[in-house]
């Protein structure tokens, strides 16, 4: 019974010895990682420079699309109003001959002839 009391006293002396061998090691990290943390801040501040300019970089490349968008549909706008021809001086024949130039072989089959 001594024997186990002994053992039991020796043991709780070795954890107490490594739990303060831990707290020492923890202690020594700490006072390392308080040096690190000018590197840290540091790091911080380039990564919200680089996420403003990320957000830029963005907002430039939506103005980009949003105006090639609107070029696009400028020259579209464009082409269609060059498409608006005055007709009315045109004979019926001519018509008649733009009209078979713009079918296929296909579709003249059911077409009446110009007089």
């Amino acid at each position: 019974m001594k024997k186990d009391e002994e053992m039991d006293r020796q043991r709780k002396i070795h954890n107490t010895h490594k739990m303060i061998e831990d707290w020492k090691n923890e202690l020594s990290m700490m006072a390392a990682c308080e040096n690190l943390q000018p590197q840290i801040d540091a790091v911080n501040n380039e990564l919200k420079k680089l996420q403003e300019e990320r957000a830029n970089i963005d907002s430039d490349i939506s103005d980009l699309t949003a105006e090639k968008m609107n070029q696009e549909r400028e020259k579209k706008s464009k082409l269609l109003v060059g498409l608006f021809v005055d007709f009315s001086s045109f004979s019926y024949d001519c018509l008649y001959r733009i009209y078979l130039s713009c079918c296929s072989e296909n579709n003249l089959r059911h077409l009446p002839r110009a007089s």
